[in-house]
């Protein structure tokens, strides 16, 4: 790049030859008067970094007519460019092409890599030019031979020599430090550097490109997108009394461009659609391959500057050539435009699994329906327009570069204070509940709140749809506390159904209540709000509470708090609850509990009588094969003992000894025997259980409570 031009030029030959040399080969050359610009009426910012330009007027046939974008918008401009009005008649677009460094260098004759261009490197692209050259002393019109570079005359600089030759066929040389301007000849020649020199040069990108259209017609609305900086929402909320508040919301926006917006329609826009950048405005260019002929030739004659003699005398034996036989050139064939990622999504999934006894402390309906939360009345959230439009309420004058905040809306909401005790927490954070019923989506932003005494606080507003609902905390609540006291719990069995088809277990449905008291002391001089939330399935009923609100599994419990002093409050939860329970978690304290239910229907009492007697003879099967079980073992410890003793014997044992092992080993045979029995017998008693468990219902109705 030619970022370090400048610095090198006063390096190397001081402050008047580098203004000479950028006036003579940047000159600006002679532009006429500028052409009109499109005036500017609207623009609406996204939330994707991009935003709509909108410009009108009246174009007369054959004047251009300008519209101004930065250099690096080109590509967006043009990509989007779109013509609204139908009486206009649009011929072209017109700009100066954009290039690429690479390209510029190439055009100019510049060195292709990527570093500084020192003043030799401009000197030596005149190579073969018919140029003007200005030295201390004398003007010559002439060509450039060559430029030879000197050693660095002192640290940080470097020197060359330029090789001329003048009209009249006079060779001559000029150190650097003696010249004061080359200027090209060739116009042609002198564009492509001022070309070069403007791309690739340092903020090249920020310089404003203006494109010209060729229209013509009374009114003529010329659109399209560009990069634009973020608009960004922040709000105030003033509490007023009774429970009532007005929202305030205020937009920033950016003019992020060199031209000053006058009486500009300015458009805030919620929605994101999709933009991207995408290479447009340059030229390109596609590599192809290079064939070469099957016998060699080469660009530079053998006999251009050497004698066959001179050949032969420098000892090479033959004839030489120099070019590179079969060489191709390595053209890159592609231009990196980048990816587009995807968005990662996941999901997940658990499993829990119970043993042969588990309990589920929210029944489903179907087993006993105790009441139903989710009935307090919440309004869902509205999916809104993909794009909500908040018009800026006056047209606006914004200078370049310069930002302002102003009006995105106004509404008047329920704002009452209210104290939020978060499941067992004794301390409380103030807050209140905002709704959204502006009909438009609300961005995420900062929010403060004012009351009659002042600054209350910050919170941070979260995006919401039209009709969303949320809770938003900005301070402790220093005046309110609250202590918890759990009182006791009930459990009435209400109803025993098969679990599944195949009957292999029961459920047991049961109603719990917990009974709760809640202590607050408040410092308030007046009534207080104060919520106390629990999570809590959807299946229960409370009482105790002035007012519930109840959504995605959270219970609001709202109270009424007395001011100055201690107040005291009783809540009663009941909920279903099941328990799934095996064979093996079947006793007879479970069965006693159940022949004391009185239960609705005289069937169910019936099928828990007779399992009770199926479950007492299972577990008198299983004591007396846990009796069989330690028999078993105790003989066969005697039986191992005896078996030692006799080992221990080196003659013949005595008879008794032998005659007790003899024994013992038939008891065990006997034991064996009868423990074999016991486990068909055990086995009977289990699917005489399961055959019990049909006698009871697979579902049954709901009840209300």
């Amino acid at each position: 790049m030619l970022r370090g031009v400048v610095a090198s030029m006063r390096k190397t030959c001081g402050s008047l030859l580098v203004l000479s040399l950028v006036l003579s080969l940047v000159g600006c050359g002679n532009a006429g008067a500028p052409a009109p610009t499109l005036p500017l009426r609207q623009v609406r910012f996204y939330e994707t970094g991009v935003a709509y330009f909108q410009r009108s007027g009246r174009l007369e046939a054959g004047r251009r007519t300008v519209l101004p974008v930065p250099m690096s918008h080109l590509d967006d401009a043009l990509k989007s460019l779109v013509v609204i009005s139908d009486n206009a008649r649009t011929r072209a677009v017109t700009f100066s092409s954009r290039i690429s460094p690479g390209l510029a260098r190439s055009l100019a004759h510049l060195p292709e890599a990527e570093t500084p261009v020192t003043m030799a490197d401009l000197a030596q692209s005149l190579r073969g030019a018919q140029v003007r050259l200005e030295t201390r002393e004398h003007t010559y019109s002439c060509r450039v031979v060559d430029v030879v570079r000197t050693p660095a005359q002192k640290e940080g600089t470097q020197g060359f020599e330029l090789a001329f030759m003048t009209d009249e066929g006079a060779l001559r040389t000029v150190k650097s430090v003696d010249i004061r301007a080359i200027t090209p000849s060739d116009p042609v020649h002198a564009a492509r550097l001022r070309t070069a020199l403007g791309s690739v040069t340092a903020d090249n990108a920020s310089v404003s490109q203006a494109l010209e259209l060729l229209a013509e017609g009374k009114d003529v609305t010329i659109g399209y997108i560009s990069e634009a900086p973020l608009w960004r929402a922040s709000y105030r909320l003033v509490l007023g009394n009774m429970g009532l508040g007005r929202l305030q919301g205020w937009a920033l926006v950016h003019n992020a461009s060199d031209e000053a917006w006058k009486d500009v329609r300015v458009e805030l826009a919620t929605g994101r659609p999709d933009s991207f950048v995408y290479p447009l405005a340059a030229p390109r260019f596609r590599a192809r391959e290079l064939e070469t002929p099957s016998e060699t030739a080469f660009t530079v004659p053998q006999l251009g500057n050497r004698s066959a003699d001179a050949m032969w005398s420098d000892g090479q034996g033959g004839l030489t050539s120099h070019g590179t036989e079969g060489e191709r050139g390595a053209l890159g064939d592609s231009i990196g435009l980048g990816h587009y990622g995807t968005m990662g999504r996941g999901s997940g999934s658990a499993t829990a699994r119970s043993g042969q006894a588990s309990t589920n402390a929210a029944a489903t309906r179907d087993d006993l329906s105790i009441g139903n939360l989710a009935a307090f009345p919440v309004q869902p959230a509205q999916q809104g327009v993909a794009v909500a439009t908040y018009p800026v309420f006056d047209r606006i004058d914004l200078g370049a570069h310069h930002s302002a905040s102003v009006p995105l809306l106004s509404a008047d909401m329920k704002s009452e204070q209210t104290s939020y005790f978060s499941g067992d927490a004794t301390e409380a954070r103030i807050g209140l509940v905002i709704r959204n019923d502006s009909g438009y989506e609300w961005p995420e932003g900062p929010i403060a709140a004012f009351s009659e005494n002042g600054f209350s606080g910050e919170s941070m507003l979260p995006r919401m749809r039209a009709a969303d609902q949320r809770w938003l905390f900005f301070a402790d609540d220093r005046s309110l506390s609250r202590t918890s006291k759990f009182v006791n719990r009930t459990r009435v069995i209400k109803r025993i159904v098969r679990d599944d088809k195949f009957g292999t277990r029961l459920r047991e449905i049961a109603e719990v209540t917990n009974t709760t008291t809640h202590t607050f002391k408040s410092q308030y001089v007046a009534p207080h709000n104060a919520v106390i939330a629990i999570i809590i399935g959807s299946n229960a009923a409370v009482t105790g509470a002035d007012r519930l609100d109840y959504r995605d599994g959270t219970l609001e419990m709202g109270f009424q708090v007395p001011p100055k002093g201690e107040s005291e409050r009783t809540v009663y939860v009941r909920q279903g609850e099941v328990r799934r329970l095996e064979v093996a978690a079947l006793t007879e304290d479970l069965l006693e509990e159940w022949k004391k239910v009185n239960f609705d229907d005289d069937a169910v009492a019936r099928a828990v009588n007779e399992l009770a007697t199926r479950v007492q003879a299972r577990i008198e099967v299983v004591r007396r094969n846990a009796e069989c079980a330690a028999s078993i073992g105790k003989v066969t410890a005697d039986a191992t003992r005896l078996r030692e003793h006799l080992a221990a014997f080196k003659g013949p044992a005595p008879a008794a000894l032998a005659t007790r092992l003899i024994r013992t080993e038939e008891d065990l045979g006997t034991l064996t025997a009868k423990k074999e029995v016991l486990e068909v017998e055990e086995t009977a008693a289990i699917n005489a259980i399961k055959n019990a468990f049909r006698a009871f219902p697979t579902a049954a109705p709901s009840v209300a409570h």
